[in-house]
Protein backbone atom coordinates (compact mmCIF):
# COMPACT_ATOMS: atom_id res chain seq x y z
CA UNK A 1 0.00 0.00 0.00
CA UNK A 2 2.21 2.78 -1.27
CA UNK A 3 0.72 6.22 -0.98
CA UNK A 4 1.27 8.01 -4.29
CA UNK A 5 2.37 11.61 -4.44
CA UNK A 6 1.55 13.59 -7.56
CA UNK A 7 3.35 16.88 -8.00
CA UNK A 8 2.68 19.38 -10.73
CA UNK A 9 4.77 22.51 -10.66
CA UNK A 10 4.11 25.73 -12.54
CA UNK A 11 7.01 25.17 -14.95
CA UNK A 12 8.22 21.89 -16.43
CA UNK A 13 11.76 20.94 -15.45
CA UNK A 14 14.22 21.59 -18.25
CA UNK A 15 16.98 18.98 -18.04
CA UNK A 16 19.25 21.09 -20.24
CA UNK A 17 18.81 24.25 -18.22
CA UNK A 18 22.01 25.89 -17.05
CA UNK A 19 20.95 25.75 -13.41
CA UNK A 20 18.12 23.56 -12.10
CA UNK A 21 15.47 25.40 -10.12
CA UNK A 22 14.49 24.10 -6.70
CA UNK A 23 10.83 24.61 -7.59
CA UNK A 24 10.88 22.90 -10.97
CA UNK A 25 12.97 19.76 -10.53
CA UNK A 26 11.41 16.37 -11.25
CA UNK A 27 7.97 17.66 -12.23
CA UNK A 28 4.94 15.82 -13.56
CA UNK A 29 6.10 12.53 -12.04
CA UNK A 30 4.58 10.01 -9.72
CA UNK A 31 6.60 9.22 -6.63
CA UNK A 32 6.44 6.53 -3.99
CA UNK A 33 8.19 5.95 -0.67
CA UNK A 34 11.25 7.76 0.58
CA UNK A 35 14.69 6.21 0.21
CA UNK A 36 14.90 6.15 4.01
CA UNK A 37 11.83 3.87 4.07
CA UNK A 38 13.64 1.16 2.10
CA UNK A 39 16.52 -1.17 2.95
CA UNK A 40 18.99 1.18 1.27
CA UNK A 41 22.22 1.46 3.31
CA UNK A 42 23.13 4.97 4.51
CA UNK A 43 19.86 6.39 3.17
CA UNK A 44 19.90 9.29 5.66
CA UNK A 45 23.42 10.19 4.55
CA UNK A 46 22.35 10.24 0.90
CA UNK A 47 19.59 12.74 1.72
CA UNK A 48 21.87 14.84 3.91
CA UNK A 49 24.83 15.04 1.52
CA UNK A 50 22.65 15.76 -1.49
CA UNK A 51 20.78 18.53 0.35
CA UNK A 52 24.13 20.07 1.28
CA UNK A 53 25.30 19.84 -2.34
CA UNK A 54 22.10 21.49 -3.55
CA UNK A 55 22.80 24.50 -1.32
CA UNK A 56 26.56 24.53 -1.83
CA UNK A 57 26.30 24.47 -5.63
CA UNK A 58 24.87 27.96 -5.65
CA UNK A 59 27.80 29.29 -3.61
CA UNK A 60 30.27 27.44 -5.84
CA UNK A 61 28.88 29.32 -8.83
CA UNK A 62 30.22 32.49 -7.22
CA UNK A 63 33.35 31.06 -5.63
CA UNK A 64 34.48 28.86 -8.53
CA UNK A 65 32.47 28.93 -11.76
CA UNK A 66 28.93 28.49 -13.04
CA UNK A 67 29.85 25.15 -14.63
CA UNK A 68 31.39 23.85 -11.41
CA UNK A 69 28.34 24.86 -9.35
CA UNK A 70 25.91 23.36 -11.84
CA UNK A 71 27.76 20.03 -11.86
CA UNK A 72 27.59 19.80 -8.06
CA UNK A 73 23.83 20.55 -8.11
CA UNK A 74 23.18 17.91 -10.78
CA UNK A 75 25.40 15.27 -9.15
CA UNK A 76 23.57 12.08 -8.09
CA UNK A 77 20.07 13.38 -8.83
CA UNK A 78 19.06 9.83 -9.77
CA UNK A 79 19.89 6.72 -7.77
CA UNK A 80 19.48 3.01 -8.38
CA UNK A 81 18.67 0.77 -5.41
CA UNK A 82 20.16 -2.65 -6.11
CA UNK A 83 19.71 -6.03 -4.46
CA UNK A 84 21.73 -9.24 -4.58
CA UNK A 85 21.71 -12.58 -2.81
CA UNK A 86 24.91 -13.81 -1.19
CA UNK A 87 25.70 -16.82 1.00
CA UNK A 88 25.24 -14.50 3.99
CA UNK A 89 21.78 -13.34 2.92
CA UNK A 90 20.41 -10.31 1.11
CA UNK A 91 22.77 -7.50 0.12
CA UNK A 92 21.67 -3.97 -0.73
CA UNK A 93 23.52 -1.07 -2.27
CA UNK A 94 22.84 2.34 -3.82
CA UNK A 95 24.45 3.49 -7.04
CA UNK A 96 24.07 6.96 -8.61
CA UNK A 97 23.50 7.15 -12.36
CA UNK A 98 26.00 10.01 -12.70
CA UNK A 99 28.44 11.86 -10.42
CA UNK A 100 30.48 15.04 -10.84
CA UNK A 101 33.63 13.79 -9.04
CA UNK A 102 34.40 17.31 -7.84
CA UNK A 103 36.53 17.75 -4.70
CA UNK A 104 34.05 20.19 -3.16
CA UNK A 105 30.97 18.08 -3.87
CA UNK A 106 29.65 16.72 -0.54
CA UNK A 107 28.20 13.60 -2.18
CA UNK A 108 31.35 12.65 -4.10
CA UNK A 109 33.70 13.36 -1.19
CA UNK A 110 31.53 11.31 1.17
CA UNK A 111 31.44 8.40 -1.31
CA UNK A 112 35.21 8.62 -1.80
CA UNK A 113 35.90 8.60 1.94
CA UNK A 114 33.69 5.53 2.40
CA UNK A 115 35.39 3.70 -0.46
CA UNK A 116 38.83 4.45 0.98
CA UNK A 117 37.74 3.23 4.40
CA UNK A 118 36.50 -0.06 2.94
CA UNK A 119 39.73 -0.51 0.95
CA UNK A 120 41.84 0.30 4.01
CA UNK A 121 40.00 -2.20 6.21
CA UNK A 122 40.28 -4.89 3.53
CA UNK A 123 43.99 -4.28 2.82
CA UNK A 124 45.10 -3.83 6.44
CA UNK A 125 45.53 -7.54 7.20
CA UNK A 126 47.66 -8.01 4.05
CA UNK A 127 49.91 -5.04 4.80
CA UNK A 128 50.10 -5.71 8.54
CA UNK A 129 50.24 -9.55 8.74
CA UNK A 130 51.21 -9.60 12.42
CA UNK A 131 49.08 -7.01 14.26
CA UNK A 132 50.33 -8.19 17.64
CA UNK A 133 53.85 -7.07 16.74
CA UNK A 134 52.94 -3.42 16.15
CA UNK A 135 51.45 -0.53 18.07
CA UNK A 136 48.88 1.71 16.31
CA UNK A 137 48.63 5.32 17.42
CA UNK A 138 46.60 8.37 16.38
CA UNK A 139 48.34 11.75 16.19
CA UNK A 140 46.93 15.25 15.64
CA UNK A 141 49.24 18.15 14.75
CA UNK A 142 47.99 21.73 14.70
CA UNK A 143 49.13 25.30 14.17
CA UNK A 144 47.50 28.58 15.15
CA UNK A 145 44.36 29.63 13.30
CA UNK A 146 44.84 31.87 10.28
CA UNK A 147 42.76 34.26 8.20
CA UNK A 148 41.30 33.09 4.86
CA UNK A 149 43.88 35.24 3.09
CA UNK A 150 46.70 33.37 4.89
CA UNK A 151 45.30 29.87 4.52
CA UNK A 152 47.17 28.96 1.31
CA UNK A 153 50.57 29.77 2.84
CA UNK A 154 49.64 28.06 6.12
CA UNK A 155 48.51 24.85 4.38
CA UNK A 156 51.74 24.74 2.38
CA UNK A 157 53.76 25.30 5.54
CA UNK A 158 51.96 22.50 7.41
CA UNK A 159 52.55 19.99 4.60
CA UNK A 160 56.21 20.96 4.24
CA UNK A 161 56.75 20.76 8.00
CA UNK A 162 55.27 17.26 8.13
CA UNK A 163 57.61 16.12 5.36
CA UNK A 164 60.50 17.55 7.35
CA UNK A 165 59.31 15.80 10.51
CA UNK A 166 59.03 12.51 8.65
CA UNK A 167 61.92 12.42 6.19
CA UNK A 168 64.63 13.99 8.29
CA UNK A 169 64.33 10.86 10.43
CA UNK A 170 63.95 12.72 13.67
CA UNK A 171 64.24 10.66 16.82
CA UNK A 172 60.50 10.67 17.30
CA UNK A 173 59.58 9.26 13.86
CA UNK A 174 62.61 7.12 12.97
CA UNK A 175 60.90 3.86 13.98
CA UNK A 176 57.65 4.46 12.10
CA UNK A 177 56.76 1.38 10.04
CA UNK A 178 53.93 3.01 8.12
CA UNK A 179 51.47 5.89 8.28
CA UNK A 180 48.30 7.43 6.84
CA UNK A 181 47.94 11.19 7.08
CA UNK A 182 45.12 13.60 6.25
CA UNK A 183 45.16 17.37 6.03
CA UNK A 184 41.87 18.78 7.31
CA UNK A 185 40.64 22.35 6.92
CA UNK A 186 37.88 23.73 9.14
CA UNK A 187 36.34 27.18 9.46
CA UNK A 188 34.91 29.08 12.41
CA UNK A 189 32.03 31.25 11.10
CA UNK A 190 31.94 33.30 14.29
CA UNK A 191 35.55 34.46 14.13
CA UNK A 192 36.07 33.97 10.38
CA UNK A 193 39.34 32.11 11.05
CA UNK A 194 40.55 28.95 9.30
CA UNK A 195 42.09 25.97 11.08
CA UNK A 196 44.34 23.67 9.01
CA UNK A 197 45.60 20.64 10.91
CA UNK A 198 46.74 17.06 10.34
CA UNK A 199 45.50 13.68 11.52
CA UNK A 200 47.91 10.75 11.31
CA UNK A 201 47.64 7.05 12.06
CA UNK A 202 51.07 5.44 12.36
CA UNK A 203 52.61 2.08 13.25
CA UNK A 204 55.65 1.41 15.39
CA UNK A 205 57.18 -1.83 16.70
CA UNK A 206 55.53 -3.09 19.86
CA UNK A 207 58.68 -2.57 21.91
CA UNK A 208 59.26 0.99 20.65
CA UNK A 209 59.15 3.48 23.57
CA UNK A 210 56.06 5.68 23.55
CA UNK A 211 56.69 9.38 23.01
CA UNK A 212 54.72 11.60 25.38
CA UNK A 213 52.61 14.55 24.27
CA UNK A 214 55.26 17.03 25.44
CA UNK A 215 57.83 15.35 23.18
CA UNK A 216 55.52 15.64 20.17
CA UNK A 217 54.90 19.32 20.94
CA UNK A 218 58.63 20.06 20.88
CA UNK A 219 59.30 17.92 17.80
CA UNK A 220 56.46 19.56 15.83
CA UNK A 221 57.48 23.03 17.03
CA UNK A 222 61.01 22.44 15.76
CA UNK A 223 59.94 20.95 12.41
CA UNK A 224 57.45 23.74 11.73
CA UNK A 225 59.75 26.46 13.16
CA UNK A 226 56.98 27.81 15.37
CA UNK A 227 57.49 30.51 17.97
CA UNK A 228 55.00 28.90 20.34
CA UNK A 229 54.09 25.49 21.72
CA UNK A 230 51.48 24.03 19.33
CA UNK A 231 48.58 21.87 20.42
CA UNK A 232 49.29 18.20 19.73
CA UNK A 233 47.34 15.11 20.69
CA UNK A 234 48.62 11.54 20.74
CA UNK A 235 46.55 8.53 21.76
CA UNK A 236 46.35 4.78 21.30
CA UNK A 237 43.96 3.39 18.67
CA UNK A 238 41.58 1.06 20.47
CA UNK A 239 39.27 0.47 17.49
CA UNK A 240 40.99 0.20 14.13
CA UNK A 241 37.78 0.91 12.20
CA UNK A 242 37.02 4.06 14.21
CA UNK A 243 40.61 5.26 13.92
CA UNK A 244 40.70 4.78 10.15
CA UNK A 245 37.26 6.38 9.78
CA UNK A 246 38.52 9.48 11.61
CA UNK A 247 41.67 9.86 9.55
CA UNK A 248 39.95 9.06 6.23
CA UNK A 249 36.89 11.27 6.63
CA UNK A 250 36.45 13.94 4.00
CA UNK A 251 39.01 16.65 4.52
CA UNK A 252 36.81 19.72 4.13
CA UNK A 253 33.41 20.68 5.45
CA UNK A 254 32.35 23.07 2.67
CA UNK A 255 28.85 23.63 4.03
CA UNK A 256 30.38 25.48 7.01
CA UNK A 257 32.34 27.76 4.67
CA UNK A 258 29.58 28.31 2.13
CA UNK A 259 28.03 31.30 3.92
CA UNK A 260 30.83 33.44 2.43
CA UNK A 261 31.73 33.06 -1.25
CA UNK A 262 35.04 34.92 -0.82
CA UNK A 263 36.18 32.62 2.02
CA UNK A 264 35.08 29.58 0.03
CA UNK A 265 37.05 30.76 -3.01
CA UNK A 266 40.19 31.26 -0.91
CA UNK A 267 39.80 27.80 0.63
CA UNK A 268 39.39 26.20 -2.80
CA UNK A 269 42.51 27.97 -4.07
CA UNK A 270 44.49 26.95 -0.98
CA UNK A 271 43.75 23.22 -1.47
CA UNK A 272 43.99 23.14 -5.26
CA UNK A 273 46.60 20.63 -6.38
CA UNK A 274 47.34 19.52 -2.82
CA UNK A 275 47.49 15.85 -1.85
CA UNK A 276 45.20 15.92 1.16
CA UNK A 277 45.54 12.22 2.01
CA UNK A 278 48.65 10.11 1.74
CA UNK A 279 49.98 6.77 2.95
CA UNK A 280 53.58 5.65 3.29
CA UNK A 281 55.87 2.92 4.57
CA UNK A 282 54.24 -0.49 4.92
CA UNK A 283 50.81 1.14 4.46
CA UNK A 284 51.61 2.66 1.06
CA UNK A 285 49.18 0.36 -0.77
CA UNK A 286 46.35 0.76 1.72
CA UNK A 287 44.08 2.49 -0.82
CA UNK A 288 44.43 -0.10 -3.57
CA UNK A 289 40.96 -1.13 -4.84
CA UNK A 290 39.73 -4.50 -3.63
CA UNK A 291 37.68 -6.80 -5.83
CA UNK A 292 34.36 -7.60 -4.23
CA UNK A 293 32.81 -11.04 -4.37
CA UNK A 294 31.00 -11.51 -7.70
CA UNK A 295 27.28 -11.02 -7.14
CA UNK A 296 24.37 -10.64 -9.52
CA UNK A 297 22.94 -7.24 -8.69
CA UNK A 298 19.38 -6.52 -9.75
CA UNK A 299 17.71 -3.15 -9.86
CA UNK A 300 15.11 -2.81 -7.10
CA UNK A 301 13.94 0.66 -8.03
CA UNK A 302 15.05 4.10 -9.16
CA UNK A 303 14.93 7.13 -6.91
CA UNK A 304 14.88 10.81 -7.89
CA UNK A 305 16.08 13.74 -5.84
CA UNK A 306 13.09 15.83 -4.77
CA UNK A 307 14.61 19.28 -4.35
CA UNK A 308 11.42 20.72 -2.85
CA UNK A 309 11.29 18.04 -0.13
CA UNK A 310 15.09 17.60 0.08
CA UNK A 311 14.79 13.81 0.00
CA UNK A 312 15.03 10.96 -2.50
CA UNK A 313 11.74 9.27 -3.50
CA UNK A 314 11.00 6.20 -5.58
CA UNK A 315 10.13 7.03 -9.18
CA UNK A 316 6.85 5.39 -10.30
CA UNK A 317 5.87 5.37 -13.95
Amino acid sequence: NISLIYTKETTAYQRNASFPSENTQNCDQLYGEKLTETKAPHAVDWDDKKATGQYLGKMLRQAQSAIYGDEVVRCSTELSLQKATSPNGERWRVRPFSTCKRRWCPVCEWKKSRERLLYALSNWSKLVPDPDAVRVRFLTLTVKNCTPEEVADTVGHVLQSFRKLLHHKTQITKNWLGYIRTLELTHNPETGMMHPHMHIIFLTPKNDPRAETSEWVQAWRKAAKLGYDPVCDIRAVKSLEKGLAEVLKYTTKPAKIANDAVTLALAIAALKGRRLQQAGGCLKGIFEPVENEPLEWQNAGNFDWRAVEKIYRRRLF
